[in-house]
């Protein structure tokens, strides 16, 4: 059974996606699950779901200041 991922996470996985991005410029997967699971407590089991919203989060990001 897959349960739909609600709006609360994926704010998370993008706020959490921009942070690392304005850090280091570049997707650091790890950090990301690092800021996830510190700051908002959330963890997640399937690192296949998370790399789609780590790609949706990258989709909405218009541009990055390098």
């Amino acid at each position: 059974m897959k349960k739909p991922i609600t709006a609360n996470v994926r704010e998370a996985v993008q706020k959490a996606t921009e942070v690392v991005l304005e850090e280091t410029k570049d997707v650091d997967v790890s950090k990301i699950i690092g800021i996830l699971e510190s700051e908002y407590k959330i963890r997640f089991f399937n690192v296949e779901v998370l790399e789609q919203l780590i790609k949706e989060a990258l989709n909405n990001i218009v541009f990055i200041y390098c």
